[in-house]
Order: structure tokens, then C-alpha cells, then sequence
């Protein structure tokens, strides 16, 4: 995740900047740091998702 960040923050980060800064005509990642940045955002976003339903 970002340095700093929180949770959700690069997901957020990512749609603002263009597609083709990140990802290849097929969309696969260019840089190995983004996409686990990516990932763990999506981790991150879905355990928040899982504590929100609980309370």
C-alpha cells in the first residue's frame, strides 16, 4: 500500500491517472510496485467491506 495511504487510497489514485501509464493494449501491468500497490488496496478495501457488515 501507499506509504502513508489510507486503506483504498491507490485504487482511488489509479483512476485518475491515465490507463496506459499502468497497463499494456492488453491491460497487463507495467510495473510490478503498482500492481501489488493495487492489490493490496483491494485486499484492504474488501476487509473493510467485511468489517462494516459485521457492525
Amino acid at each position: 500500500m501507499l506509504q502513508g495511504a489510507e486503506p483504498g487510497a491507490a485504487v482511488f489514485a489509479a483512476q485518475w491517472r491515465p490507463a496506459s501509464e499502468f497497463s499494456d493494449e492488453e491491460g497487463r501491468c507495467l510495473h510490478r510496485e503498482h500492481a501489488r500497490q493495487a492489490a493490496d488496496a483491494m485486499l484492504a478495501a474488501g476487509q473493510a467491506r467485511l468489517v462494516k457488515l459485521r457492525n
